[in-house]
């Protein structure tokens, strides 16, 4: 099967990490959570991309991002770590160390799918024939009012 990779944006907020936002696209996650970054309310801003094998049921992370106030923390407030990031997963699955379910795999492989395809392209006689239409429509509507207005003085 496929390979399913969500991003998560972690906080620093008052000496606690959290889960932020969880993204399908790693362009959307990096633009927020420099957005964030850029913020006083948080001391630091992580992304953590999170890939899970379906074949074999394994979960990989690693951190894509970190805001430049997180680079520049001293050593006694590191970055969370892996274990820290697991007891944040369970605590966002409600306890639960197994994978989402697999309604939640779906909608996120249909919204992945869904987000790579082009949209259709109209083709040059449709597009003349929709426009044609609008036009003879309001030329129509503004003849009629002419007409009307005229009969009326």
């Amino acid at each position: 099967m496929a390979k399913l990779t969500v991003f998560e944006i972690l906080t620093h907020e008052d000496g606690t990490w959290k889960i932020d936002s969880i993204f399908d696209d790693r362009e959307r996650a990096v633009m927020k959570s420099e957005r964030l970054g850029r913020h006083r309310r948080y001391q630091a801003v992580l992304v953590v991309e999170e890939t899970f094998d379906e074949e074999t049921d394994k979960v990989g992370t690693r951190t894509i991002y970190r805001s430049a106030r997180e680079r520049q923390q001293t050593e006694a407030e590191e970055s969370p770590s892996p274990a820290m990031l697991e007891a944040l997963r369970r605590q966002r699955l409600s306890g639960s160390k197994t994978p989402p379910p697999p309604e939640v795999l779906e909608a996120l492989r249909r919204r992945r799918l869904a987000s790579t395809r082009s949209p259709p392209k109209m083709d040059i006689v449709s597009h003349v024939l929709g426009k044609s239409i609008l036009f003879l429509t309001i030329t129509g509507i503004a003849l009629g009012l002419i007409i009307i207005l005229n009969s009326i003085f």
